[in-house]
């Protein structure tokens, strides 16, 4: 490889040197055409300058004969002295223009003496004024002669190249082609030498490429190593770096497993509790099967198929006003009656709410509920208003509903409203809503919190789409920022059914926002068991074991709720079960944008969770809880 390299050194150095000198060689050249295109611009500049002297020249003569032949005619003059007329020369006609020579004076004329001496005088001026002319073009020719000549010897010593002499040609056209063709072949000459510089560029480029290469692949035995200049102490020291990068890569590689090993197992669990819930679902539908095949009628009379069903429907209507009106059945156990008297609990009943003020019908916190992180007297934090004008009434009565909780007061929020922003960004230990037309994307509310690996929530944010709530009511409005609040502060969904009856607080899916557009009891028991919180009516601090404990010990003096509670709570799961489709049905999936990553916790006609990881590195994920609109 050196050899070679050392042969093309004297190779590479010599068509350098040839380049240079034709570089510097048309470089010349055109300096020379440049001068000389110069000076014949003087030459014909100067030429015309004495050709534009003598025309004025000769018409002031002219003018100056004309004049002195008005006078001459006007005043007769007097002779000439005879000494005067025999000094005068003669040019006879034949002679030439660059000869003068003197004549005998003539003899004397027969005609009038004043006339022929004015003759004489017109034709020794005209004769006198060729003459001059005559010498004064051969004076600028040889003058132009002797200046191209010259050039054409300079030129001629370049490289011992000879250049032709162009003779000078009073023609302006051929002149400026003459140099249009001197710099066309300048140029050319230049971009041939560029061109020549550019290969030659290449050429070293790949050598050493390809020296590159070989060194890279080439492996050389001890003994070589010294020709390279290479001691053992930098191989040494080169080993050793690359054993470090690779025990950095190695640390890497591990750490990343370890991630997310920890990311598919947390999925894993997520994702046996789906299967959990679609295994009862589907038990619950093989016993529904069973029960109605069990209920086939075997085939009996006429008569008696007519008259059972009259029976019975009139021993209904008789007999079920009285248990209602004696007390034996709860108006709330049938849905029937539900949909017609709406929200009317004390029509026979006061509370329907029977047993703990915590509510054995409310979900409480599992072993997965996440939350913010707490001293467990209560949760102080900060939210930040990013909506616009419009919303401000919304936002503050919303805040201010979830911030004066009853019977116990967990949350002490801190408003500040900031500049619009439709994007939301996250803000770590900061709730962010914002308002904005996101689009026909299907849902009207959404809520994102950032968990850590611990679930401690670490930010959240809130959607307002306008695209669906700019036509909605005041109620739905406000219904609708009621309820992100409340999964940004940690709660879940109260009921799923949009058509069942409305459990008077806004984490309830409901088609009649005016009655479930604040939380109720049961919320702010929840954001006790979380946070603890403060005794409204005793003013007694609470924690969250306390709240807890209590929970607990009233559940065991009740033993178990109600037969109401029991049966309402049956008939809501076996509706929510029945609303709910797999994960691969998702209505969101077409309009979100696509992550490979993207975990669908829950997928019902109502709601969708969904769980993204995040790319911070240290294993935090988003977990997206969607308020779908209600589509035909």
């Amino acid at each position: 490889m050196s050899s070679s390299k050392r042969n093309n050194e004297p190779s590479s150095k010599g068509r350098s040197t040839r380049l240079s000198e034709d570089e510097a060689y048309a470089q010349a050249l055109q300096e020379e055409y440049r001068k000389d295109f110069l000076r014949r611009q003087a030459s014909k500049n100067q030429y015309n300058q004495a050709r534009r002297e003598r025309e004025q020249q000769a018409h002031q003569q002219q003018f100056q004969q004309q004049q002195q032949q008005q006078r001459d005619t006007a005043v007769s003059p007097s002779a000439p002295p005879e000494d005067l007329l025999s000094s005068l020369y003669i040019i006879p006609a034949s002679s030439s223009m660059g000869s003068v020579t003197p004549a005998d004076p003539p003899a004397p004329p027969s005609y009038n003496f004043k006339r022929s001496q004015t003759l004489d005088d017109e034709e020794f001026a005209r004769r006198l004024q060729a003459q001059l002319e005559q010498e004064e073009h051969e004076r600028i020719y040889h003058t132009i002669d002797r200046s191209t000549n010259n050039n054409t010897n300079r030129l001629s010593t370049v490289r011992g190249s000879t250049v032709s002499s162009t003779p000078y040609v009073d023609d302006t056209t051929r002149m400026a082609q003459q140099q249009l063709r001197d710099e066309e072949y300048a140029r050319r000459l230049q971009n041939q030498v560029l061109q020549e510089e550019n290969r030659r560029h290449r050429h070293q480029q790949q050598q050493l490429q390809q020296q590159l290469q070989s060194n890279r692949h080439e492996t050389f035995p001890p003994s070589t190593l010294p020709s390279y200049g290479r001691s053992t102490s930098n191989f040494m020291d080169e080993r050793t770096g690359s054993s470090l990068s690779e025990d950095e890569d190695a640390a890497r590689r591990i750490q990343q497993e370890l991630i997310d090993a920890e990311y598919a197992h947390r999925v894993s669990v997520l994702e046996q509790q789906e299967a959990l819930a679609q295994q009862v679902q589907q038990q619950e539908n093989a016993a529904a099967a069973a029960a109605a095949g069990s209920r086939q009628r075997t085939p009996r009379q006429n008569c008696i198929r007519r008259l059972v069903p009259l029976l019975v429907c009139a021993t209904a209507i008789a007999v079920v006003p009285l248990l209602f009106v004696m007390g034996v059945f709860n108006p709330n156990d049938i849905p029937i009656l539900n949909d017609i008297f709406g929200n009317q609990d004390d029509w026979l009943n006061n509370d329907p709410w029977t047993g703990n003020i915590t509510g054995l019908d409310g979900p409480t916190p599992g072993n997965d509920a996440y939350a913010w992180s707490n001293s467990g007297n209560g949760l102080a934090l900060d939210i930040l208003n990013a909506c616009s004008d419009e919303w401000q009434v919304f936002i503050n009565e919303g805040v201010t509903n979830w911030d004066n909780g009853y019977p116990i007061d967990s949350l002490t929020l801190r408003t500040t409203r900031i500049e619009y922003e439709s994007a939301c960004s996250q803000v770590r230990g900061k709730l962010k809503i914002c308002n904005g037309n996101y689009g026909d994307k299907r849902w009207r509310g959404l809520n994102e919190v950032m968990l850590s690996r611990q679930n401690v929530i670490m930010s959240s944010v809130a959607y307002l789409n306008e695209y669906y709530l700019s036509r909605e009511s005041d109620a739905q409005r406000l219904y609708t920022v009621c309820h992100e609040l409340g999964h940004g502060f940690g709660l879940p969904h109260w009921d799923e059914d949009f058509f069942n009856k409305d459990l008077g607080n806004c984490m309830d899916y409901t088609v009649n926002p005016e009655r479930n557009s604040k939380p109720d009891e049961s919320n702010f028991m929840y954001l006790a068991q979380l946070y603890g919180g403060r005794n409204v009516t005793t003013a007694e601090s609470t924690t969250t074991t306390s709240t807890t404990t209590g929970d607990s010990a009233s559940a065991t003096e009740e033993s178990v709720p109600p037969p109401s509670n029991r049966n309402r709570r049956r008939r809501t799961q076996l509706r929510q079960q029945q609303h709910q489709q797999p994960a691969t049905s998702s209505r969101l999936l077409d309009v979100l944008p696509y992550n490979p990553h993207r975990r669908i916790l829950h997928a019902s006609r109502d709601r969708e969770v969904h769980m993204i990881p995040t790319n911070d590195g240290h294993g935090t994920m988003i977990v997206q809880h969607y308020l779908l609109a209600l589509t035909p």
